[in-house]
């Protein structure tokens, strides 16, 4: 953004160009293998780099686009083709998800994951199955719940159901937790979507908070 204004400037212009992110993804191991001079990240990593980059996207005005690249890595990983090549597929070569699959799907993002006991910690997230549901149902009917697993025992449980007023699905919010535990999203398809066995649910990548 300050190169393309510099730019602007150097020919008497104030104009500032909107930033469209046409390709955007992280090389993983596996299956690529990091190296002193080349490191790559796990894919356990990449998920949490994909929501933290998507969040920033969100935060910038200027930035109208943000999409993932490539959906499955390319090839069979081995030595000859560097190891699978630009892997930096949701999905692996045989097209089994990696955790960046359902990190993209339902990403979950929050700046702070300490704080004080009662007190609010942001969850910034996007319910991007939303935006591909069925056409007749509207996104601000539909819901995605925030989950709480608390670090002294017990499943999962919401607490707090969040509509989605956005046609992308995207939300930020606040919850009041009062322990250390885990965070992570819900999100249940319409009961009647053609593509899905009914009331089909998934969730996001899992996020640990720790308060005192």
């Amino acid at each position: 953004e300050r190169s393309l204004d510099r730019v602007q400037r150097a020919y008497g212009s104030g104009k500032r160009f909107a930033i469209y992110n046409t390709e955007y993804g992280y090389l993983t191991s596996p299956p690529k293998h990091p190296t002193r001079k080349t490191p790559i990240i796990s894919t356990t990593t990449a998920g949490l780099f994909l929501n933290q980059a998507e969040y920033m996207s969100w935060r910038d005005p200027r930035m109208k686009s943000f999409s993932q690249y490539l959906l499955a890595d390319p090839v069979v990983p081995k030595l000859s083709n560097d190891y699978g090549g630009f892997a930096s597929g949701l999905l692996d070569y045989k097209h089994r998800a990696k955790p960046t699959y359902d990190a993209w799907r339902l990403p979950l993002y929050l700046p702070r994951t300490s704080g004080r006991s009662g007190g609010s910690l942001e969850v910034w997230g996007c319910a991007r199955p939303v935006f591909s549901a069925r056409m007749d149902v509207p996104a601000d009917t539909q819901t995605v719940a925030i989950q709480f697993k608390p670090d002294s025992g017990g499943g999962f449980s919401t607490v707090k159901s969040q509509t989605i007023t956005d046609p992308h699905g995207y939300f930020d919010t606040r919850i009041n937790l009062r322990s250390s535990g885990t965070v992570r999203l819900a999100y249940t398809y319409p009961a009647d979507d053609p593509l899905l066995s009914p009331s089909s649910t998934v969730h996001s990548r899992s996020v640990h908070v720790k308060l005192t």
